[in-house]
């Protein structure tokens, strides 16, 4: 049986960190939208993983097309940011 994470775990490209990032920002996107906002601390927290391992991949997925990235503003201050699931 194969569900829709399916193709990202079994993608022999992806180290076992960025299919773990992949798999959370999933488990907390929208099922419509496919997005979801979240902090790269939230991200580090779920994925057990240091901030920089969680910049570092979410770079990586976004050059690899599995993750858009949008970055929100609100007053000149960084919020969080959405991200976009690209291969769900």
């Amino acid at each position: 049986m194969q569900n829709k994470l399916s193709p990202v775990i079994l993608d022999p490209m992806l180290a076992p960190r960025e299919k773990i990032v992949y798999c959370v920002l999933y488990l907390r996107a929208d099922e419509e939208t496919h997005s979801c906002t979240l902090s790269v601390h939230e991200i580090a927290q779920a994925a057990n993983c240091s901030i920089r391992v969680v910049q570092r991949v979410l770079s990586d997925l976004e050059r690899s097309k599995y993750i858009e990235r949008t970055e929100n503003f609100e007053g000149g201050a960084q919020k969080p940011s959405t991200y976009h699931l690209l291969r769900t």
